[in-house]
C-alpha cells in the first residue's frame, strides 16, 4: 500500500498548498462558471495528482449549452485535447457534462480500459453520477466520481499491474459511463458512424 499512501499524500499537499496556474488549466474547462471556485481548485487538484503520480490525464469540460450528440463532441474534445499525448501510452480520461441537455459521457482512453473497465465505470455512472446529478449536486458528483477513479488507480498502481501496449494513432477507446452490450458478452458496441478503433456506448442521462 505504499504507492497508495504516497498518492493520498501527494493529494492531500496539492489540496493544501495548491497547483500551479498553467497546469490548472489543462484539467477543467466550464465557461459558463458552473463549479465554484472551490470545487474547481478541489477538482484540478485530484487531476494534476492522478497526471502526476499514475500518468493519468483526466480532463473535465462542463457545456455552457445542450448538446444533440455528445457522443461526437466527446471524441472530438478528447482530439483536441489529446489527452493520450502527454502520457507514455494513451491514458487520457475525459468527463463531458452537458448539464442543460441532463447528459454527461465519461471517455476512456485506450490504454485504461483494463484498470476503468465498461463494469467499473457503469458503477460509476449508477452509483454516484446520476444520483448526485439528477439532483442538481454537479460538483460534489464529480468530485465523488474523481474520488473513485483516483482510489482505483491508487489500487492498480499498488498491485504494480503492467500496461498495456499502446495502439498506434488512437487515443480514445470509447468507453463510457454506459451499459456493455448485451448482445456480445465482452464486446463493445460499433459507432453508428465508422471510426476505426472506437466504439459509441451510450452516455449517461440524468
Amino acid at each position: 500500500m505504499r504507492n497508495g499512501w504516497l498518492l493520498v499524500a501527494g493529494l492531500l499537499g496539492m489540496m493544501l498548498f495548491g497547483c500551479a496556474g498553467e497546469q490548472r488549466d489543462r484539467f477543467v474547462d466550464d465557461p459558463a462558471g458552473v463549479l465554484s471556485a472551490a470545487a474547481r481548485t478541489r477538482i484540478e487538484n485530484y487531476h494534476a495528482v492522478l497526471l502526476r503520480d499514475c500518468d493519468i490525464h483526466f480532463h473535465l469540460t462542463l457545456l455552457p449549452k445542450a448538446e444533440a450528440d455528445i457522443d461526437a463532441k466527446a471524441v472530438r474534445l478528447f482530439e483536441t485535447y489529446r489527452l493520450g499525448e502527454q502520457t507514455r501510452a494513451a491514458r487520457g480520461v475525459l468527463l463531458l457534462i452537458d448539464p442543460q441537455g441532463k447528459q454527461a459521457r465519461l471517455e476512456i482512453g485506450y490504454d485504461l480500459e483494463g484498470i476503468f473497465p465498461d463494469g467499473f465505470v457503469a458503477a460509476i455512472e449508477r452509483e454516484q453520477m446520476v444520483p448526485f446529478f439528477s439532483a442538481g449536486k454537479l460538483g460534489p458528483g464529480i468530485e465523488a466520481t474523481v474520488e473513485l477513479l483516483v482510489a482505483r488507480a491508487a489500487e492498480w498502481k499498488d498491485k504494480g499491474e503492467g500496461e498495456k501496449g499502446s495502439v498506434a494513432g488512437r487515443y480514445s477507446g470509447g468507453a463510457g459511463a454506459a451499459r456493455p452490450s448485451p448482445s456480445v458478452p465482452g464486446r463493445r458496441r460499433k459507432p453508428p458512424h465508422p471510426r476505426p478503433g472506437v466504439s459509441r456506448p451510450r452516455p449517461t442521462r440524468f
